[in-house]
């Protein structure tokens, strides 16, 4: 006997619903120590919105619904160090992360 996926009961009426797609083309981005610009593609078939990053981290649209091209700046980093953060972005039942490595100045 099968089993019965993504179905449920809407006003009453039993429904197949749609399972939630949310994915990005890139899951890590790396920066070289400038400041710099990135696109990563965001495939979705919800509304869905993104928590506030690192504040040296901008993401823009930062909310949306559907499939959209995001962009993804960092500013200029002026230690020695490499730094990371992270880019959550949730829709529907999903949560979903990019990492971003950015160098540190070379010394």
């Amino acid at each position: 006997m099968g089993h019965l996926d993504n179905i449920g009961f809407i006003n009453g009426v039993l429904t197949k619903q749609s399972k939630t797609i949310l994915s990005v083309e890139f899951d890590t981005l790396y920066f070289d120590s400038f400041g710099e610009t990135k696109p990563d593609y965001l495939t979705a078939n919800v509304s869905w919105a993104i928590y506030p990053p690192p504040t040296w981290i901008t993401v823009t649209p930062s909310n949306g619904t559907g499939s959209t091209n995001l962009i993804i700046a960092v500013e200029e980093n002026t230690s020695g160090l490499n730094r990371s953060g992270t880019i959550k972005i949730t829709g529907g039942d999903k949560t979903i992360t990019i990492t971003v490595i950015q160098y540190g100045v070379p010394i």
